[in-house]
């Protein structure tokens, strides 16, 4: 059984964000979901494992903006949160990483992949 298993992802893809919900609920994960900034923001606890944000947001607001405020303190959560973004567009690796991102995920990925990376990413002696 998994120590930690609290992951937050930020999607504003409805369809997407409740299918990738459901499959790492599967693997064991406790997955709460915001579909913007101001929700994620609320969302956000010392007791988040993870974060997974899209970086391109509805309204043109780009998920690196939850990113940067993670890294330097501005959220409940810990500054050194695992963060794994995601994106449809290659472009966004480099500036995730700037951000402060652990991980960049090029959309479509697949889901037991990144399950599996996730879990080895905090648990990696499991």
């Amino acid at each position: 059984m998994m120590d930690i298993m609290n992951i937050l992802v930020v999607d504003d893809d409805r369809t997407n964000s409740d299918l990738f919900k459901m499959l790492l609920e599967l693997d064991g994960f406790t997955v709460t979901l915001a579909p913007t900034l101001e929700a994620a923001r609320a969302k956000l606890t010392a007791v988040t494992a993870a974060l997974v944000v899209d970086c391109h947001l509805a309204g043109g607001v780009s998920g690196l903006t939850l990113v940067e405020e993670v890294r330097q303190g501005a959220t409940h959560a810990p500054p050194d949160l695992l963060i794994m973004t995601v994106s449809g567009d290659d472009r966004c690796a480099t500036k995730s990483r700037e951000a402060g991102a652990d991980h960049f995920y090029l959309k479509p990925y697949s889901p037991n992949d990144f399950s599996a990376h996730l879990k080895s990413l905090l648990f990696p002696n499991k």
